[in-house]
């Protein structure tokens, strides 16, 4: 296939954000006098977004979840996120794909705010000339909306676009875009299914030996 745009998932895919998201929600479990979590408990919702990531972290209570949504908001906002946090070779890769004349893009389901922080603090944001991040009246993956926008605004189509994701969201979203899912399967892998994935890598650099191009 002569691919000339590829659509990058961020969380679990570009960056590792398990250890931050497990400090602020272990954080507020601790305000509220409950002990601490694993990272292995949160990092299969994180796809799903902070509504999902509470809901499973910490117990009903007399705080409305909304309450809890805009806590957890407000404490990842005034993180400053590390560089370390970018998974190896990813770098290498963009460089690569961007040298190449590959348009690249993000679509991800994180708060829009929240997606340009990370993007910032890890220095990826110049690598992209497109990125379309959660907000209001746009339907999160596993809905197909934010794909099918991305190539319009693009200028792309299914033809010539792949995602590249770590979860069953990406999946299906790719699935119901009609463009190739390529499985990172390092990130939080919650049960993508990579029999039906286009292809499967464990390092980002593994994107530069598929025939895509």
């Amino acid at each position: 296939m002569a691919t000339n745009t590829i659509l990058f998932d961020l969380d679990g895919t570009l960056v590792d954000s398990a250890n931050e998201i497990s400090v602020i929600l272990n954080a507020m479990r601790k305000e509220r006098g409950l002990s601490a979590l694993a990272d292995t408990h949160f990092r299969q919702k994180i796809s799903y977004g902070a509504g999902e990531i509470v809901k499973c972290s910490l117990p009903p209570t007399k705080e409305s979840p909304q309450i809890l949504i805009n806590e957890f908001r407000e404490r990842y906002t005034a993180l400053t996120i590390p560089k370390t946090s970018i998974y190896p070779t990813v770098v290498e890769t963009l460089s690569v794909l961007k040298d190449r004349g590959i348009q690249l893009g993000i679509c991800t389901n994180k708060p829009q705010n929240l997606c340009d922080n990370v993007l910032r603090d890890t220095e990826l944001e110049r690598f992209f000339s497109y990125v379309i991040a959660g907000r209001a009246q746009l339907q999160p993956k596993p809905h197909h909306e934010s794909i099918s926008l991305a190539m319009s605004d693009m200028d792309a189509d299914t033809t010539t676009t792949v995602l590249v994701g770590d979860s069953t969201a990406d999946q299906r979203a790719a699935q119901s875009a009609n463009i190739p899912f390529i499985f990172f399967a390092a990130g939080y892998d919650d049960g993508v299914d990579e029999n039906q994935a286009f292809a499967s890598i464990e390092v980002m650099r593994e994107l530069l030996k598929i025939n895509l191009f």
